[in-house]
């Protein structure tokens, strides 16, 4: 799979991957490519048994080294990357804190334009490939929510308002709703595709062997 300046290949195994790499700098040459074989990466994702532990017998599952890596400017693991992205949200939030105590001089409206142009895009970048659970896009709403309630002067315990009546206020919405709009965006663009692309072939893949879709015992 090839991206901007990044090139992906895929295998079940390593060893196959150890005899493409120095094919592939010769190949991707042709394309004007050129591969820096000292910063290539492998990375063997899986997912550890529940009763695996490492040397320290701390458990491995959810721990796993490739939950650590990057593609694309993104963490492989969704739950990793939407609390990566939170805290790199709140580090600009609080960069800009100077902005967001002027509420006598700049509008409210002009500074949630700055809010979303700042803090939001970083929170929500590469959002259209997230799978994490619910839980996650709760933290997610709350930091959203926090900043907001900064923004507009309504931290507790001084003012108190509801959550429904904050977005009301800012006429926002919650992250999670605008992660699930990015979603659909992207299933509908891969939908399109040519059925020989990878994400097609991935889909397939995804939908024919996942265990949601066998039918349950008992009532239906």
């Amino acid at each position: 799979m090839e991206y901007a300046d990044d090139v992906d290949f895929l295998d079940k195994a390593k060893k196959p991957l150890d005899h493409l790499q120095p094919v592939a700098a010769e190949k991707l040459k042709v394309d004007n490519l050129f591969m820096n074989e000292t910063k290539t990466e492998f990375t063997h994702v899986y997912l550890a048994e529940a009763t695996e532990t490492d040397l320290h017998g701390k458990d491995v599952r959810g721990n796993e080294s490739w939950r650590k890596n990057k593609t694309l400017g993104s963490l492989l693991c969704s739950t990793s990357d939407i609390t990566a992205h939170c805290i790199q949200g709140n580090v600009t939030f609080h960069t800009l804190r100077k902005l967001w105590s002027r509420r006598t001089k700049i509008p409210l409206k002009a500074r949630l334009r700055l809010y979303n142009a700042y803090c939001v895009s970083i929170m929500l970048y590469n959002c259209n490939s997230w799978t994490a659970p619910k839980v996650m896009f709760d933290k997610l709403d709350a930091c959203h929510r926090r900043h907001l309630r900064v923004i507009t002067g309504h931290c507790w315990p001084k003012s108190l308002i509801s959550n429904q009546a904050l977005y009301e206020l800012c006429n926002e919405e919650p992250l999670s709703s605008k992660v699930t709009k990015q979603r659909w965006s992207m299933l509908g663009h891969v939908l399109r595709m040519n059925p020989d692309t990878p994400a097609q072939r991935a889909l397939d893949f995804a939908v024919t062997g996942s265990q949601a879709y066998k039918p349950r015992r008992g009532r239906h």
